[in-house]
């Protein structure tokens, strides 16, 4: 027993040595090529969650899904690392969009955001609010009022923005935090 567990150990440090010098040869020099391939793997996790996904976009780590959110991803657009979107409405983001690191969505009904905008990290874009009538009971019981958000083409939304229900932001605009 003792001859058997020897040799199992010296397989498996054995094993663990030539998994390191495979991984030091061939796969830490060319990084880049695994990045990519990494990506792939996201884009084929989450296909199943998209509706749409046109050429070259990307998707980041950690992004987080709740709810039955359809999602329209259009030629070169963007969900970076850590994004979270939540609802039962529909996400159209248009070409070559990004959403930054951080930022949440929230979406009940239709959320469209053009072509070539750039919503910085730990933006919020929010198309509901809570009903709020002290009067009917609690709060927590009396339900959202939801309105759809359009953010037009070329738009630039900086860090830390909050975008409420009913806006519509026009072409070529720049929104500012704080």
């Amino acid at each position: 027993m003792k001859l058997i567990s020897h040799i199992l150990h010296i397989t498996i440090i054995g094993f663990n040595f030539v998994i390191g010098r495979i991984y030091r040869k061939f796969i830490r020099p060319r990084s880049a090529r695994f990045i990519e391939v990494s990506r792939i793997l996201r884009a084929l996790f989450f296909f199943w969650r998209f509706d749409f996904i046109g050429i070259n976009c990307h998707l980041g780590r950690k992004v987080r899904f709740a709810g039955t959110v359809k999602l329209f991803l259009d030629d070169y657009s963007g969900i970076f690392n850590n994004v979270t979107i939540v609802g039962t409405g529909s996400l159209h983001l248009g070409k070559n969009s990004t959403i930054g690191d951080y930022s949440t969505l929230i979406i009940y009904v239709d959320m469209n955001i053009g072509n070539n905008v750039m919503i910085a990290a730990n933006s919020t874009i929010v198309d509901s609010d809570h009903i709020g009538n002290l009067k009917d009971g609690p709060l927590k019981f009396q339900g959202i009022s939801v309105e759809n958000i359009l953010i037009g083409d070329d738009v630039w939304i900086g860090s830390n923005c909050s975008i409420l229900k009913g806006s519509e932001i026009g072409d070529h605009s720049i929104i500012g935090a704080n």
